[in-house]
């Protein structure tokens, strides 16, 4: 599975913000990526290490979006921080399918 199949699959259990998260939903990104993962056939921890790696470079040391995001917006909402997270999930599986993976 390519990469952006992966992150694309990764969107659908990542929360909406509309409802509470559920057993095949994450409000975090990663988390959603890994739960997206586990349910291959052949998971691959290599490319999940990969991506990990490219969101932490991205967060600059902050650790979550939510972090990098209230340190540089104290009053920003958890809808607004999902949004975020959504957004940023699109950006990714845009680059990744670029790249043809």
């Amino acid at each position: 599975m390519k990469t952006s199949e992966l992150l694309k699959l990764a969107k659908t259990c990542l929360w909406t913000g509309k409802s509470g998260c559920g057993l095949n939903t994450s409000q975090y990104l990663c988390h959603a990526i890994e739960h997206a993962n586990r349910y291959q056939p052949h998971k691959d921890k290599l490319r999940l290490l990969k991506v990990y790696r490219k969101i932490q470079r991205c967060l600059g040391g902050e650790g979550t979006v939510e972090i990098w995001l209230r340190a540089r917006y104290p009053d920003v909402t958890t809808l607004q921080i999902q949004k975020v997270r959504h957004r940023w999930l699109d950006g990714l599986i845009k680059l990744y399918a670029a790249k043809g993976d």
